[in-house]
């Protein structure tokens, strides 16, 4: 059903830290430049997932923004600025 809510949201920081939850917070131990995914599944099984390029400098707190939203389609939209893959 397009009303299904959200079941999960796991986050994977792209230097072997993780999260889960609607929101994450992570520390980098390290400058350079991250690949940040978040996963969303719901209780049918459906899952979205976006990834998002985030360049970490020393002295600078980066901000990491994702939005989504369900669709009436068998797999939910996914908007980023970056990539975004879609699969079930």
């Amino acid at each position: 059903p397009p009303n299904n809510p959200i079941a999960s949201y796991s986050w994977n920081f792209g230097d072997g830290g993780t999260g889960s939850g609607r929101t994450a917070t992570h520390e980098f131990d390290r400058p350079g430049t991250y690949i940040v995914q978040l996963t969303i599944s719901d209780a049918l099984g459906r899952s979205a997932r976006i990834s998002q390029s985030l360049t970490v400098v020393p002295g600078v707190n980066p901000t990491a923004s994702f939005a989504f939203s369900p669709s009436r389609s068998p797999c939910w939209a996914c908007r980023s600025t970056q990539r975004s893959t879609c699969g079930r």
